[in-house]
């Protein structure tokens, strides 16, 4: 019935859509996934969805870059909190709240290239993660409000 009217006596509507009323069901073909789970991923020194293995010149450059922009932001912080104004001392906190960023992407490249990220707790790298989140935020809230009131 279709508002009191029976199948024949209800006017054709046509969506223009058609729908496969054959529910059969069919066997799929079985295809290997190739993909690393990962953990082996990680611990095999392989690059997350693919095969290749990052270079050790790749991996140095990491290390490099990361522990340089971290005494760079260091650096720049000391040379600011020297000088005198609630300016200077702010910018010295966001450049040490971007250090804090830096040590703790550095920590999950080394836990991710060496293995051990695998065996972090969650509560560890949730801790970690938002030590780094609070740092960043906290300071750039500092920042805003002495830009505010000068």
């Amino acid at each position: 019935m279709h508002g009191g009217m029976t199948r024949e006596q209800a006017p054709a509507y046509s969506t223009g859509l058609s729908f496969r009323t054959d529910f059969r069901v069919y066997p799929q073909q079985e295809v290997e996934d190739t993909r690393p789970d990962p953990p082996t991923a990680y611990r095999s020194g392989r690059l997350p969805g693919t095969h290749q293995r990052p270079t050790n010149s790749m991996i140095l450059a990491v290390y490099i870059m990361g522990v340089a922009t971290v005494l760079l932001s260091v650096w720049a912080a000391c040379a600011f909190a020297r000088q005198r104004g609630a300016l200077p001392r702010a910018l010295s906190a966001q450049l040490l709240g971007e250090a804090v960023i830096g040590v703790g992407t550095l920590a999950f490249a080394w836990g991710a290239h060496s293995g051990s990220l695998t065996h972090w707790s969650p509560e560890f790298q949730s801790a970690l993660r938002v030590t780094m989140f609070a740092a960043t935020s906290l300071t750039t809230a500092h920042l805003v409000f002495t830009i505010r009131n000068l």
